[in-house]
């Protein structure tokens, strides 16, 4: 007897109509009347000789770098994930063999407009036309909350809120300089110590995000 609340029918025929019953077992007090309902199982299986287009592509999670991207399953063997910048006339391959309706896609550009496409593969009925769509990266995010701390006469801590990225780049200089300093172009972080100050002078300093 099943002992949980579901149960997962398969073999069924597309587009039918079935009927079907549940009872409660009682052990010795015996078994409950039947509950009883209908349902139809859908018709997405393609005609012989033809190989039904995914459909409804939608983008989702999109970061400065990566994105999650899904579409309509149509029951193909397989499906094919190609994309682009729109601004280049060369289509990347990025799976040839996608077994489910969803696709993440990494190591995007911050800022981009992409155009991505997905086509089923259908076996002996060939493939189908590719269904288009589009997507835009997020741009860089510039750090935000900087806070300069524990500042004595030759150093400084720096620190900032984390946006993201491969990592930070800082830079300072005297307040009545023109050239900045680059203190770390790969800081990991959100802080950086500063040293080598001059006493008793005024400083700027900035950081930007590498993404």
């Amino acid at each position: 007897g099943i002992e949980s609340t579901t149960v997962c029918l398969t073999g069924l025929a597309a587009g039918s109509v079935y009927d079907w019953r549940v009872r409660t077992n009682c052990g010795s007090a015996g078994n409950s009347g039947y509950s009883i309902a209908q349902f139809t199982t859908t018709n997405n299986t393609p005609p012989t000789g033809s190989c039904t287009a995914p459909g409804s592509l939608r983008s989702g999670n999109v970061t400065i770098s990566s994105g999650q991207f899904s579409w309509t399953w149509v029951g193909a063997a397989s499906y094919t994930f190609e994309y682009k910048p729109a601004a280049s006339d060369t289509w990347l391959v990025a799976s040839t063999t996608i077994q489910s309706a969803s696709y993440a896609l990494y190591n995007l550009l911050p800022g981009t407009t992409y155009d991505y496409r997905v086509r089923s593969n259908c076996g002996a009925n060939g493939s189908s036309v590719y269904v288009n769509a589009q997507f835009t990266t997020l741009a860089c995010p510039a750090p935000s909350n900087l806070n300069a701390g524990s500042v004595n006469n030759t150093s400084a801590q720096l620190s900032w809120s984390w946006v993201g990225g491969s990592g930070y780049t800082v830079e300072y200089k005297p307040t009545n300089a023109d050239n900045w300093i680059v203190a770390s172009a790969t800081n990991a972080g959100t802080s950086y110590f500063l040293t080598g100050l001059s006493a008793g002078t005024a400083y700027n300093w900035r950081v930007n995000t590498n993404c």
